[in-house]
């Protein structure tokens, strides 16, 4: 055997004798929830539940053995669904990527729960290819930000949950599509710790029906609905009164959609679409009227 590779986040190290692993065990270099493998492209265990390093003293509380492998299995299904029901387990490795030991299933569903809680709409569904994509609005920005969740087997019943947050059409600026990326993963970690709390007891599902609850609906994070009304009466003050005034009604428009998309809070959304719109015709209209004057 050549040796053994170890797997952290995106980096696989290696190849390495047992005697340096359970050297680097020791030293607290190697940790029990690093992946190892006897090849670099698996399958994967965790360290604390790897049969060569169950007698190493630093591999506390070990796990039950194994679940046996299924040859030529790439299905993020294949081990995760004979894990326990009774309980999950959270584990996060980065702001983005995380361990959740359980029912591939469950996961799976709990994810999807995350992302539909955080006012997402799912858009791509795939518990077959461990895959989700949920959008949300931001702005006036037709495309939105989109957040896609991949799910992968880990071996042991455990699950990979790498999220990732972008723009189709632009470049996260101003991070808030990677910010919305740690919302669903927070909120992920809620569900999995408050199913964990309960033992087996299922969890009521949020899988929105054909009457899903509207983007609009306020949130809990701050209000921008006095913004997106004070946008609203800019743009219809700038087309009876002022000209000038559409171009604030614009302003605070956008600003407020903005504050929404990143609070989750959607009150006033309405408003302040009303008052980019009303500000957009007051500059048409006031401009024409300077120019058939001049």
């Amino acid at each position: 055997m050549a040796g053994y590779f170890l797997r952290r986040g995106n980096k696989t190290l290696g190849p390495f004798d047992l005697a340096k692993v359970k050297k680097g065990l020791a030293s607290g270099q190697v940790l029990e929830s690093d992946g190892i493998a006897e090849s670099r492209e698996g399958p994967w265990n965790l360290v604390r539940d790897f049969p060569a390093l169950q007698s190493h003293p630093n591999a506390a509380n070990p796990s039950p053995p194994p679940i046996p492998k299924q040859a030529d299995s790439l299905s993020p299904q294949a081990s995760m669904q004979q894990a326990t029901a009774g309980g999950m387990e959270f584990r996060a490795e980065s702001e983005y990527v995380a361990l959740v030991h359980g029912p591939y299933d469950l996961a799976y569903q709990l994810m999807r729960d995350a992302m539909s809680k955080t006012k997402g709409k799912i858009k791509t569904d795939s518990a077959s290819q461990g895959s989700l994509l949920a959008k949300w609005r931001y702005g006036i920005n037709l495309f939105g930000l989109s957040v896609s969740a991949v799910m992968r087997d880990a071996g042991n019943g455990w699950t990979r949950v790498e999220v990732k947050g972008f723009f189709s059409d632009a470049v996260d600026t101003f991070g808030h599509a990677k910010k919305k990326a740690r919302l669903v993963l927070k909120q992920f970690k809620t569900l999995v710790e408050e199913h964990s709390s309960v033992g087996s007891n299922p969890m009521p599902s949020s899988r929105p029906g054909p009457s899903a609850p509207s983007a609009q609906s306020a949130g809990s994070g701050k209000s921008y609905s006095s913004m997106a009304t004070a946008s609203m009466i800019c743009g219809i003050g700038g087309l009876l009164i002022c000209g000038p005034a559409g171009i604030v009604a614009i302003i605070l428009g956008i600003v407020a959609l903005n504050g929404m998309s990143s609070s989750g809070n959607n009150a006033g959304h309405g408003s302040a679409v009303t008052g980019i719109v009303l500000g957009g015709i007051t500059i048409l209209v006031w401009g024409l009227i300077v120019a058939a004057n001049m």
